[in-house]
């Protein structure tokens, strides 16, 4: 394993190898805060190599709002619908998505207000980035209060004829 720092006490880039007759290296980036934000796959067969590329946006809080399967290279490996771009990169810098507003009252969950909901648009995935591979995901998520997840919406784009499948979770909120 190799890691390169920049900055105090976090990583910015990790990378990893594995030197056999298939060859195989995975590679992730984080934001200035420690969070992953992009996990670069390298498989080798052969003489053949294919990436598969993860990709994580997060809110003001940290929460993760959507993971994806990216259909881009590496380095720009993820982009989002605001434009932005980013991935693994190889000389050890931070390298983020933008980040989405948090929720700021109980009703965000179901029915947030127009800045959280056009924050969460521009974070989500650039619809022409997502994977279309048989394996290929995205989820997206949703906080009634911070850490406490309300809900997921599951997407395989390859296979979702009839749509995402939405997951809400109903659960007892314990005092802090």
């Amino acid at each position: 394993m190799r890691a390169a720092a920049v900055g105090a006490a976090h990583v910015q880039r990790s990378a990893w190898d594995r030197e056999t007759d298939n060859s195989h290296r995975v590679s992730d980036s984080y934001d200035r805060a420690g969070n992953v934000t992009s996990t670069a796959r390298k498989l080798t067969t052969g003489t053949t190599s294919s990436w598969d590329n993860q990709c994580y946006a997060y809110d003001y809080l940290g929460e993760m709002v959507d993971a994806w399967t990216s259909s881009q290279t590496v380095g720009t490996g993820c982009k989002s619908a605001s434009g932005t771009v980013w991935g693994c990169r190889q000389d050890g810098q931070s390298s983020a998505g933008p980040v989405a507003e948090a929720q700021d009252s109980a009703r965000d969950a179901t029915a947030p207000d127009s800045d959280m909901a056009a924050s969460l648009t521009a974070a989500a995935p650039a619809a022409d980035t997502v994977s279309t591979d048989a394996n290929a995901y995205w989820q997206s998520f949703t906080f009634e209060r911070p850490r406490d997840l309300a809900g997921r919406i599951f997407r395989h784009p390859a296979r979702d004829a009839a749509g995402p499948q939405v997951q809400r979770h109903d659960h007892l909120h314990h005092p802090r």
